[in-house]
C-alpha cells in the first residue's frame, strides 16, 4: 500500500492522506494535490541520463524522459523523495541537488518539485527499477536539448527545465578562446567596457590615456592569460588570470602564484554559466603552469561563483590553492 500526503494550493500538508491506486490520482479533490519529484541527472562529463518508462506505466507509458522520479511517500519531503526516487530508478545515489522549478499541475492533482542531481558515477552502474523503466542511454548536451525538441520528448517535463535547458543552449552557443596579440582591440574594448560597468561611468566616458596605454602593453607584454567569450562574433564575456612570481615558502615552493581579475559578463548573458566556464579555463590554465596558489578579490556578487569552483576565504581575499 502506498500512502500519500495531500497539499494546499499554497504547498502546506493538509493532514488528509491519499491510498495510490492505478490512475486514481485523477480522483483527488480540487484543491489537493500530492507532491512529486523529478530528477534530470546530470554527470561530471557533462552527459545526461534519459530513461524509457515501462509500457505498463499509468502516464506516458513507453516514452522517454530526461528525469528519474515519482511521487513522495506518506512524511516525504520534496528532497527526501528526489533521494529516494533517484535511487530507485537508476541506483545512483547524489548529495548535490540543485531545484530548478516548482509548479502545480492541475490534471495530474500534483506538486512538482524539478532537480538537477549531479553525480559522478559509474555510467555503466545503472540499475532500472522493475515495472518503472525499461531502457537507459546517456547523451551530451546537444543531445538533451535534441531530445527535448523531439516528439518522444514529455512536453510537460521539458517546460518544468525550460530556464535549464535554456542555460545548456546559451553554453552550446558561446564560444570560448584564450586571447592572443591579435585580439589586442578585442582584449582592450572588452576591458574598459568592464571598468565601465563596474564603476557606473557613462558610456562616452574618457579614460585617461596612461591607462590606455598601461592596458594595451600589460595584454602584450604582461604576464597574463585572458580567456574571450563569444556569442558569433560578439565580445560578451572576459576574464584574466595573472602570473606572480614571489618568494618561495614551505606551502608554495615554487613561488608561483596568480591573480584572478577582469571576469565580466555582458549583462543580458549572465547566469549562464559562463564566467563559471571562463574562470574554469583559467584555473586549468594555472595549473598547468606550475600555478600552486590563485587569489582574488571577490565581490559580493560573485562570491558564490568563485566558492563553487573553490576557493576558500582569507584574511584579505579569497584563494583557491592546489592540492596535491
Amino acid at each position: 500500500m502506498e500512502i500519500w500526503d495531500l497539499y494546499d494550493k499554497d504547498g502546506n500538508v493538509t493532514g488528509e492522506k491519499w491510498e495510490r491506486k492505478f490512475g486514481n490520482f485523477r480522483e483527488i479533490p480540487d484543491g489537493r494535490y500530492h507532491l512529486v519529484s523529478d530528477i534530470l541527472v546530470h554527470h561530471a562529463d557533462g552527459s545526461f541520463l534519459l530513461t524509457k518508462r515501462h509500457t505498463n506505466k499509468d502516464v506516458y507509458p513507453g516514452f522517454w524522459e530526461a528525469s528519474a522520479g515519482g511521487s513522495a511517500q506518506q512524511g516525504e519531503n520534496p528532497l527526501e523523495c528526489a533521494k529516494r526516487e533517484l535511487f530507485e530508478e537508476t541506483g545512483i545515489m547524489s548529495e548535490e541537488f540543485e531545484l530548478i522549478n516548482r509548479v502545480f499541475r492541475e490534471p495530474s492533482h500534483s506538486l512538482i518539485y524539478s532537480y538537477v542531481a549531479k553525480v559522478d558515477c559509474d555510467k555503466d552502474s545503472v540499475v532500472l527499477q522493475k515495472g518503472e523503466t525499461t531502457e537507459y542511454k546517456w547523451v551530451d548536451a546537444a543531445g538533451l536539448l535534441e531530445y527535448a525538441r523531439s516528439d518522444l520528448a514529455i512536453k510537460t517535463n521539458v517546460e518544468r527545465y525550460k530556464s535549464f535547458y535554456d542555460k545548456i543552449w546559451v553554453q552550446l552557443k558561446i564560444k570560448y578562446k584564450i586571447a592572443s596579440k591579435e585580439d589586442i582591440d578585442l582584449l582592450m574594448g572588452s576591458r574598459l567596457e568592464m571598468l565601465r560597468v563596474v564603476n557606473n561611468l557613462k558610456d562616452d566616458y574618457n579614460f585617461p590615456e596612461k591607462l590606455i596605454t598601461a592596458s594595451k602593453e600589460y595584454f602584450l607584454t604582461g604576464g597574463q592569460t585572458t580567456i574571450l567569450a563569444f556569442d558569433e562574433k560578439k565580445v560578451i564575456g572576459c576574464a584574466t588570470i595573472s602570473y606572480i612570481k614571489v618568494m618561495p615558502t614551505f606551502s608554495h615552493p615554487t613561488g608561483k602564484r596568480a591573480h584572478l581579475m577582469n571576469v565580466y559578463t555582458k549583462k543580458e548573458y549572465q547566469g549562464q554559466g559562463i564566467a563559471f566556464h571562463m574562470v574554469s579555463m583559467l584555473i586549468e590554465e594555472a595549473w598547468n603552469r606550475g600555478i600552486t596558489e590563485i587569489s582574488l578579490d571577490a565581490t559580493e556578487a560573485g562570491h558564490g561563483l568563485y566558492e563553487k569552483l573553490g576557493f576558500v576565504d582569507s584574511d584579505e581575499c579569497m584563494v583557491l590553492v592546489k592540492k596535491d
